[in-house]
């Protein structure tokens, strides 16, 4: 079996975990025990039992075909959900379903018996039974859904019996040791990523009778043989030329061949669809024929053995992330005549190079500017830039986007411009020699994951236009010890912070505005000089931060002709105050006090002085 790295498994992590989790049992209130570890349920009717749950510590079950003289019928969804011990069960006839998650999750399963009655195997029913090695499936099933034998790693042999109609999204990924399979002829649907990760698969056939689908040299096409669904990932062949008469390749339909080194793709593909190529680790050449429009979200990722790649003119759009993880590809170039995309560098832009898409993850340079213009950070734009310690970013840009500098584990420091107003989920995720960073006064949130795993981070200054900061976002950072807040105490309590941020709780918040109230200056009576007004300050309590005298003018109608600001210092003793003021015209002069220079807080009562 093919060995590949942890990184690797990333995505497919994201995706057990939602199929894995996705039917988490929920034990009914009028359930009975029935011996040591099945609980049950009798129908409305009194006419037929369903089992609701298993005890956790089973091992091994044989489910009855009866229970107090009534016939088990059916079986609850999740009723067996993480019975990790269970190694062995047998279902009596009668019962008509294995239902939605059933079996997931049970790890030690090797064996199971199925009735013929059953007909319809429910979504994620034994996604994780990863001792499984062979099932049997009744020949009156006639659907197989959703990641149903998902992660199923050790499953080397299953047939699909003639009469199963549907086969869902995933129902076989990452089935290991699957080395074969044969669809019949009565299938007329089979779901996106059903064979993806089946390392060791080196043929997929199709019954030629099938009217939807059919097995060129083993690999699987739809049945005019315009679209090829899956590539066997287990071939031993190092170079594959696609069929003239292919426009479209499936979603993953190339995922995790490892083997593959070339592949050559003709005139008439139009797209190529998400994950196509991904993890095909020594992949060295691939030309995207002048035919290709459209190119999938993580179309190449982890595409290891490329060096560079070329979009030719016909490219009208590309996913998230296409060529992301290829930690040896050094330049992406675009055909000169394409409307939508360029290359500056070997780096990937949208036309008008307002948007940054790609920064290739082979490049060596340890520092690199954005140029002027630049108006957004794209989807993983620098994902596993490695070799990068130094970015500028202009003033201009407005959005950093998800994922934007991921593991980007050499970058030390960073300046984000004022003009950002965006920095999305997981944007400096695992940026672990990072030190210290400031968030710009207009970002409003902090996105979910945004520093997790920053392990050097050791102070953030977060301005008080942030609101919310969402989960796991200064999760794993253990050296943080100091935040600069620009704002006060009773701002920062009002910010959102989600669950998971525990280094946020424990650093030193330095607030850059001391709470105060409309009493906590006084201001003396004014006395007008020649040249303005002077008065004393005096304070009940020292303050911290930058606070301003306030000095405003009024004519005889209480229009304001002028409003002069001035800093004093913080400070617990009095203060004598001289204001240069123009008083022609002036009838009345107000004078008060701000706590903040920028963000204005009332501190003192206005004090008055009424001219003649």
């Amino acid at each position: 079996m093919m060995k590949r790295k942890m990184k690797t498994r990333v995505f497919t992590a994201i995706l057990a975990m939602s199929m894995l989790t996705a039917f988490i049992p929920i034990m009914a209130s009028a359930e009975t025990k029935y011996g040591d570890y099945l609980y049950y349920e009798v129908n409305k009717d009194n006419t037929a039992v369903t089992i609701t749950y298993c005890d956790e510590t089973a091992t091994e079950i044989e489910i009855p075909s009866e229970i107090n003289g009534l016939p088990v019928t059916a079986i609850d969804n999740d009723a067996f959900y993480g019975c990790t011990l269970l190694t062995s069960i047998t279902i009596p006839n009668g019962v008509t379903a294995i239902g939605k998650g059933m079996f997931s999750r049970c790890y030690r399963l090797k064996s199971i018996t199925i009735p013929d009655s059953v007909t319809s195997i429910g979504d994620s029913a034994f996604s994780g039974c990863s001792r499984l090695t062979n099932i049997t499936i009744p020949n009156g099933v006639t659907s197989i859904g959703k990641g149903a034998f998902f992660l199923c790693e050790e499953l080397t042999d299953i047939t699909i019996p003639n009469g199963v109609i549907t086969i869902g999204d995933s129902a076989f990924c990452h089935c290991e040791s699957l080395t074969g399979i044969t669809i019949p002829d009565s299938v007329t649907t089979i779901g996106g990523w059903t064979f993806a990760d089946c390392v060791s698969l080196t043929s997929i056939n199709v019954n030629e009778n099938n009217k939807n689908y059919c097995s060129v040299d083993g690999n699987l096409f739809n049945k005019d043989k315009t679209t090829i669904i899956q590539y066997a990932a287990g071939k031993a062949d190092t170079s594959y030329t696609i069929p003239d008469s292919v426009t479209t390749i499936g979603e993953a339909a190339f995922s995790y061949c490892g083997n593959l080194t070339d592949i050559t793709l003709p005139n008439s593909v139009t797209s190529i669809g998400d994950k196509v190529f991904s993890h095909c680790e020594n992949l060295t050449s691939i030309t995207i024929a002048d035919s290709v429009t459209t190119i999938g979200e993580w179309a190449f990722m982890d595409c290891n053995g490329l060096t560079s790649i070329t979009i030719p003119e016909s490219v009208t759009g590309i996913g998230n992330s296409a060529f992301s993880y290829c930690e040896s590809l050094t330049s992406i170039n675009v055909n000169e005549n394409n409307k939508n995309y360029c290359s500056v560098d070997g780096i990937l832009f949208n036309k008008d190079e307002t948007a940054l898409i790609q920064y290739p993850q082979g490049k060596t340079d340890t520092s690199y500017t954005i140029h002027d213009g630049v108006t957004s950070i794209g989807y993983s734009a620098f994902h596993s830039c490695k070799s990068l310690t130094s970015i500028t970013i202009p003033e201009g840009v407005t959005t950093i986007d998800k994922w934007a500098f991921y593991r980007c584990s050499g970058l030390t420091g960073m300046t984000i411009p004022d003009s950002v107003t965006t920095i999305d989920d997981s944007a400096f995720e695992y940026c672990s020699s990072l030190t210290d960073i400031t968030i710009p006064d207009n970002v409003t949130a902090i996105g979910i994951r945004t520093f997790f795993h920053c392990k050097s981070l050791t102070g953030v200054t977060i301005p008080n236009s942030v609101t919310s900061i969402g989960h796991h976002a200064f999760d794993s950072c253990p050296m943080l010890k100091d935040v600069y807040y620009n704002g006060t105490e009773t701002q920062w309590k009002a910010i959102a912070i989600a669950q998971y941020n525990e280094p946020l709780g424990k650093a030193k918040v330095h607030f850059a505005i001391a709470d105060t109230t409309p009493d906590t200056y006084e201001i003396s009576a004014l006395t007008p000089t020649d040249t303005g007004v002077t008065f004393t300050v005096t304070t009940k309590e020292t303050v911290s931060g930058k606070q301003a005298v306030m000095v405003a003018c009024y004519d005889e109608n209480g229009v304001c002709t002028c409003l002069k600001q001035q800093e004093i210092i913080a400070s617990a003793e009095a203060q004598d105050i001289s204001v240069n003021i123009d008083k022609t015209n002036v009838k009345t002069i107000k004078a008060f006090i701000w706590n903040g220079i920028d963000y204005m807080m009332p501190a003192s009562e206005p004090k008055i002085l009424e001219l003649q």
